[in-house]
């Protein structure tokens, strides 16, 4: 239990030293994902030029830290910060204006192999991305 714990620290860590995570909000306090995201400097960024940018390292993590634990509530957990590191790369790679998204492979392990569990019932009240994703629009 500790070494999944500590990997999620790691990784919770990367997350928030990211422009997508909480350190984004103290670099710019204008910082809104839906309004501003492609309409500063980060427009034509690429992870070389902004290291900020890359998710790769956290989700690196949040992958371990599923791995080396039993508790499916922690499993879910760590695939959901999955999903949105992947969300993130796809946003990186999709620099338009357009707000859809395209899920990736950590929305479909959440529906397949956590679906029974709270933290599921968590995501779908949080994440209108998950919910468009089980309805099928995405």
């Amino acid at each position: 239990k500790q070494q999944s714990e500590n990997y999620f620290l790691i990784a919770n860590a990367f997350y928030n030293m990211s422009y997508f995570g909480t350190s984004g909000f103290h670099r710019n306090p204008v910082h809104s994902f839906q309004e501003v995201f492609w309409n500063w400097r980060y427009r034509n960024a690429t992870k070389k030029d902004y290291p900020e940018m890359d998710n790769s390292i956290a989700l690196k993590y949040y992958l371990l830290a599923a791995e080396s634990s039993k508790d499916p509530e922690f499993k879910a957990k760590m695939n959901f910060m999955a999903a949105k590191s992947e969300l993130n790369e796809w946003y990186l790679q999709n620099k338009t204006d357009d707000k859809d998204f395209k899920a990736g492979f950590y929305f479909s392990v959440l529906k397949e192999k956590f679906s029974e569990t709270k933290y599921y019932a968590e995501i779908i009240n949080e994440c209108t991305y998950f919910v468009k994703y089980l309805a099928g629009k995405k």
